[in-house]
């Protein structure tokens, strides 16, 4: 998983500067996956679909905010760099080697070689930002049992943003189900239905964390708010859709309606067939607790 650029944007009711984390990479290699949807590599991005403004405290909705740009996460947190220039003397050393050197290292034409070798003193690349370019020049002229000379330069990082964006804050994460569901009752005249989709699933997955975090041999309980939650959930989900589908056969398990749950996962989804054996047997043992994908 590798970051991308902050996406900048603003409260729609204090103008509070806001930054977002984006990616720019979603590979991973391993990663926890639960029955109830819940991604622990990616839930960071997924909680701050909706938050709360640092400065006036109200709920916001990331993709309903005005979008400003986008703001380099590097360069946001860093005013100076280290940068490397890497000189060879030229004298007494041969023209030859000389130009092997420039040619190897700095990834020049010849033409460019023949005027770096021209000069009294070479500068190879004349600053490294990267440390696998600078160990690479370092360790190739050692090889070739050449003296050289580095130096370290202190630069100033370059904004390409407003500098007014620095003041931009993170939104303040939601963590528990009853912050989700006071969002919910205060917004329900205004929630479409994906909004209301999302924060009933955050409301599940926050009640799951409980036996989430538990020993694996804990009783499967449900309060009677979190029943009424999964159920309304439920009603609201779209069975053409495979993740909601998918998602709607655990509510069932969940529950304990194991023949509802079995219903819904009689369906042919090949890129699915591993989740959808998964769940079945679970719902084909009657075993209602959340559990973890092998």
């Amino acid at each position: 998983m590798t970051p991308g650029p902050y996406l900048i944007k603003n409260c729609d009711s204090c103008e509070q500067l806001l930054r977002y984390v984006t990616l720019a990479s979603r590979f991973v290699f391993f990663g926890a996956y639960w029955t109830d949807g819940y991604d622990e590599i990616f839930h960071v991005i997924d909680n701050e679909c909706v938050g709360l403004c640092p400065s006036c405290g109200k709920a916001i909705w990331r993709e309903h905010l005005h979008e400003l740009g986008m703001a380099d996460s590097f360069t946001f947190h860093t005013d100076t760099r280290t940068e490397f220039e890497v000189r060879i003397p030229t004298v007494n050393i041969s023209t030859v080697l000389l130009m092997k050197i420039v040619r190897e290292v700095s990834k020049c034409s010849f033409a460019e070689a023949k005027t770096i070798v021209s000069r009294h003193e070479i500068h190879l690349n004349p600053l490294f930002d990267r440390d696998d370019a600078y160990d690479y020049a370092r360790k190739r002229l050692q090889a070739l049992n050449v003296p050289y000379v580095v130096i370290e330069h202190i630069v100033p990082v370059q904004k390409d943003f407003p500098e007014e964006w620095l003041k931009a804050l993170p939104p303040v994460r939601i963590f528990t189900a009853k912050k989700y569901q006071e969002i919910l009752q205060e917004s329900a005249s205004l929630l479409d239905t994906e909004q209301e989709k999302f924060l009933r699933k955050m409301i599940m997955q926050r009640d799951n964390d409980l036996y989430r975090q538990s020993d694996a041999t804990s009783e499967w309980l449900l309060t009677e708010e979190t029943r009424l939650n999964l159920n309304k959930l439920s009603a609201i989900l779209d069975e053409t859709n495979i993740d909601e589908r998918l998602l709607k056969a655990e509510i069932a398990r969940n529950l304990g309606h194991f023949d509802a749950s079995l219903a819904l996962l009689d369906c042919d989804y090949e890129n699915y067939v591993p989740i959808i054996n998964f769940l079945r047997n679970h719902a084909q043992n009657h075993m209602p607790a959340l559990s973890l994908f092998p």
